[in-house]
């Protein structure tokens, strides 16, 4: 048997062992088949996806301030912001929250277009209303992420995560990607991505503060469902574009693909064995 169907078996084994797919689960197909007109869709849709279009601009472009790189090495390495962050003291700490925070939001905004699109249905009201509700839902979202960006930067001072990546790469990413892997197939992770996905008929707050701690439940279900795969882009490099994309990638089509926990799976499984391999790089290398 080749290694791609032996692949195809492992994963369809594990997707067969998770919890099965939510009722309400919203996919693509669902967010973009909307029959309330095109005149509502076009409007969630430009809000939802302009403001993610938005934060990436501000990445790639370099819109956002940050401090001034004194390492011998390019931002995208493997905890350069981080120690560029740390060693500018507060000012560098307060940059580096801002840039976490649209880098996060720009990842994860995407990936929730279809759960957010329902819950908007839910609401119901006019345009202003919506707008009203997107602010109301998205501003603590992103808040939670941004507070996310303590844990690297905490873990950066205890453990320069670039000298540490440096001087073991094949050890630090292996565990890494083995760390990923493994919540990738567990059941706590396939939980928390079923309540991401949720959008089936429910009591939907009306008032703006309701509103609002929606979004700080669903922010901690996101955050519960890829902190894993989030923590491992900072050994890649949390200003890699092509880590950043890699993920946003994958967090999307958990979400709106109708066999998103077949996606988990593979990815875990990928995940699993590039861990290996890059450990077993790293023993030979000493060997």
């Amino acid at each position: 048997m080749s290694l791609l169907g032996i692949f195809g078996q492992t994963v369809g084994r594990i997707a067969t062992s998770l919890p099965g797919t939510v009722p309400g689960r919203a996919t693509l197909w669902d967010a973009t088949t909307d029959r309330r007109g095109v005149a509502a869709l076009a409007h969630q849709s430009v809000a939802i996806l302009g403001a993610a279009a938005l934060l990436w601009a501000a990445l790639l472009r370099g819109w956002l301030p940050m401090p001034q790189n004194s390492l011998d090495a390019p931002m995208t390495a493997p905890g350069v912001p981080e120690a560029m962050a740390t060693a500018a003291g507060l000012d560098g700490v307060a940059t580096y929250l801002l840039m976490w925070g649209v880098m996060m939001s720009a990842m994860m905004y995407p990936a929730m277009y279809p759960y957010v699109r329902g819950y908007l249905d839910g609401i119901g009201g006019g345009v202003l209303r919506q707008q009203a509700a997107l602010w109301a839902f998205f501003v603590p979202y992103s808040l939670v992420w941004t507070a996310t960006g303590v844990v690297p930067l905490t873990v950066d001072l205890l453990v320069p995560v670039h000298d540490l990546v440096s001087a073991a790469p094949g050890a630090v990413l292996g565990v890494g990607f083995l760390a990923a892997g493994l919540h990738q197939l567990s059941s706590y992770k396939h939980r928390f991505l079923d309540h991401c996905c949720d959008c089936s008929v429910r009591e939907v707050s009306r008032s703006l503060g309701g509103i609002a701690r929606d979004g700080l439940a669903h922010a901690r279900s996101c955050l519960g469902c890829t902190w894993a795969p989030f923590a491992l882009m900072v050994l890649l490099g949390s200003m890699n574009p092509a880590v950043m994309l890699g993920l946003t990638l994958l967090v999307t089509l958990e979400r709106a693909a109708d066999r998103g926990h077949e996606v988990a799976a593979a990815s875990g499984v990928l995940s699993v064995a590039l861990g290996a391999l890059c450990v077993l790089s790293g023993a030979l290398a000493l060997v």
